[in-house]
């Protein structure tokens, strides 16, 4: 019997809890999604038009590696945060990308995806 007493290993236990599935990508477990991808049956599927639009800011950041200067290129091609409809039907989001909407972007796991570069972010006091 482990010392830890009724405590169940963490392999087992992320197998088992909807943490686990969660952790593995298996359901999407509600909010926005991110910019690039839609809610469907909780998954995430991606739509091609808002994923064009992440790609585009992964290649321009990675050229030009300056957040400040992203935001201003992004700003000048018109392109805007993500806008949805509430459950009580307000219009929410649509606008223009602040630059740490833009370094979130770029930190999501998500967005990045598994065939995509590692691109390394600069952080102050790091």
């Amino acid at each position: 019997m482990p010392k830890e007493g009724s405590k169940m290993p963490k392999e087992t236990f992320l197998r088992r809890s909807p943490v686990g599935e969660w952790s593995r990508g298996a359901r999407w477990m509600g909010g926005v999604p991110p910019l690039g991808d839609r809610a469907e049956d909780r998954k995430l599927v991606v739509m091609d038009s808002e994923a064009e639009i992440v790609r585009a800011i992964f290649r321009r950041y990675a050229e030009l590696d300056s957040g400040r200067l992203l935001k201003e290129e992004v700003e000048a091609g018109g392109i805007n945060r993500k806008s949805w409809t509430s459950t009580s039907g307000r219009r929410k989001g649509g606008k223009p990308f602040s630059r740490g909407a833009l370094y979130l972007i770029l930190q999501n796991r998500i967005s990045r995806g598994s065939g995509s570069p590692e691109i390394k972010l600069h952080r102050r006091g790091r």
